[in-house]
């Protein structure tokens, strides 16, 4: 009765945490992320990458919290070093390239919510005329982006400036603090469409393979 008991214990604890998952929203938080190419140290050490978890967009429930030394060691660890490989390597083969493509539209399902943007940028490209298109250019781009993502719009909450700089000096200049989340179970849905697409690809492959071989 005991090892039952534990069994049940067990599933149902797993059944929970699944079913508060499915219900939550998964929010990104980036803090103090500056960039300044013109300096020694060209990314300073204070940025901070909070991903938490909140059941019904409300109650946070969990969270985890990465630093600069943290996030140096996760991506050079062995795991995400294969992960990185093996990305690098399958972008070569054509099939993988278009299999890439439809996962990025499959992508457009997650529903990003842009929550809070608070944006400068600076730079220098040492070409007046390109100075000016890139500024056009991203300054619609995050407006458009904002319209498409927004939660709620609050100006005091979306806030950005796009400044050429003309200094004949090519450079970046960049402060950045960002809020964006997406609901789990589109997440979950998204990751279940796309695994779907790679075992139909892989099957329709293997089929085409083995009549190929029929033919010698």
């Amino acid at each position: 009765m005991l090892f039952f008991k534990i069994i049940f214990i067990i599933l149902g604890s797993i059944l929970s945490i699944f079913v508060l998952t499915i219900l939550s929203i998964l929010e990104i938080k980036i803090k103090n992320f500056k960039i300044d190419t013109r300096k020694k140290k060209k990314v300073e050490d204070r940025y901070l990458l909070e991903i938490s978890l909140k059941l019904f967009g409300k109650l946070k429930w969990a969270k985890f919290t990465i630093t600069k030394k943290r996030l140096y060691k996760i991506w050079n660890s062995k795991k995400v070093n294969k992960i990185k490989f093996n990305f690098l390597y399958k972008l070569f083969q054509k099939k993988t390239r278009d299999i890439e493509i439809n996962e990025i539209k499959t992508l457009r399902m997650l529903q990003l919510k842009i929550k809070q943007l608070k944006l400068q940028l600076s730079y220098d490209t040492e070409d007046v005329i390109i100075n000016s298109y890139l500024t056009a250019i991203i300054g619609s781009s995050i407006g458009i982006l904002i319209g498409i993502t927004q939660n709620e719009y609050k100006k005091k909450n979306y806030m950005y400036s796009i400044t050429p700089i003309y200094v004949n000096q090519k450079f970046i200049n960049l402060n950045l603090d960002c809020i964006f989340n997406v609901k789990m179970v589109h997440i979950i849905n998204v990751i279940y469409l796309i695994l779907q697409k790679r075992s139909e690809v892989n099957a329709g492959t293997s089929y085409r393979r083995t009549y190929d071989y029929s033919n010698e």
